[in-house]
């Protein structure tokens, strides 16, 4: 372990970090467990976010992604405690805005700061200059779809298939059967490691887990997490366990599902935890 490059243990952590299991940093023990609690204290994500068409602020959150308060808790943050850098877009009008002319110069600054790239869309309202701006993204590893699917976003799902650069993909609307299709492409791409789904649909569901079970070789080791409750992936070939007062795994020698119930305690029954997770993971073995 005293071998081990610190850039590389630095990395380990903050992917950790970065992923949506807030109890990660107490998986480590020892010189990790020390770092991976103060990443937990001073880790932060920082968001640009682009209001019809221009810079409107910088947004600073903490390890829970939540808001920061503090003036003076903002001017501490260290760039080396960076987890996630947000680039948010937003539209409040029904016309597609046009690219202010500082964006693009405000943009190269932001995106070279260090951090993983997230692009956040909460407007679909894109022309094809907005989509070859996202685009353009070299950095851009996890795209987050917060509003229903159309043409433009659709478009810039092909180009960020194309470029095969994205790590994670959360899609929040009900995916229809076109939809299904491209968003099932991802996750036959190696570097492509999971897919969050914020509400429930029984065809993508099914389609996932056969795609799953029919190229288990290229599907090992990524994940699909499913924000939604009423999410149950395992049978009676799977053998549980609770890891926590929270969390539940279930086994067999293909998947791993943990079901999560944040409100859980020691009380709680496994079947309850399992029928009301909040958080659903399976990950191919």
């Amino acid at each position: 372990m005293n071998k081990t490059p610190r850039a590389f243990l630095e990395e380990v952590l903050s992917n950790c970090a970065a992923s949506r299991n807030k109890n990660w940093f107490k998986f480590f023990s020892g010189f990790l467990g020390a770092s991976a609690q103060r990443l937990e204290a001073e880790g932060h994500h920082k968001g640009f976010r682009i209001q019809m068409g221009a810079f409107e602020c910088f947004d600073y959150y903490n390890f829970q992604e939540k808001d920061f308060s503090s003036a003076v808790r903002i001017k501490n943050l260290k760039a080396k405690y960076r987890l996630r850098n947000f680039v948010d877009y937003e539209v409040n009008e029904n016309e597609i805005p046009a690219i202010d002319s500082k964006l693009k110069g405000q943009l190269d600054k932001f995106l070279r700061e260090p951090g993983l790239l997230t692009l956040g869309l909460f407007s679909s309202k894109m022309d094809d200059k907005w989509i070859e701006l996202f685009s353009s993204f070299d950095r851009l590893h996890v795209l987050q779809v917060n509003v229903p699917i159309n043409d433009s976003i659709v478009q810039l799902l092909q180009n960020m298939l194309n470029q095969k650069q994205l790590l994670g993909l959360d899609i929040s609307s009900n995916l229809q059967e076109e939809e299904i299709d491209l968003v099932s492409k991802f996750l036959f791409q190696e570097q492509f490691q999971r897919l969050v789904l914020l509400s429930r649909n029984h065809n993508a569901q099914e389609r996932f887990l056969a795609d799953a079970i029919e190229h288990r070789e290229e599907f090992r080791g990524k994940s699909i997490l499913w924000s939604c409750a009423d999410v149950k992936l395992h049978d009676e070939s799977f053998k549980g366990k609770r890891l926590s007062e929270e969390v539940v795994e279930y086994r067999n020698n293909v998947f791993k599902v943990c079901y999560e119930m944040e409100k859980a305690t020691s009380e709680t029954k496994i079947e309850e935890i399992v029928r009301s997770a909040s958080i659903t993971v399976m990950t191919l073995l």
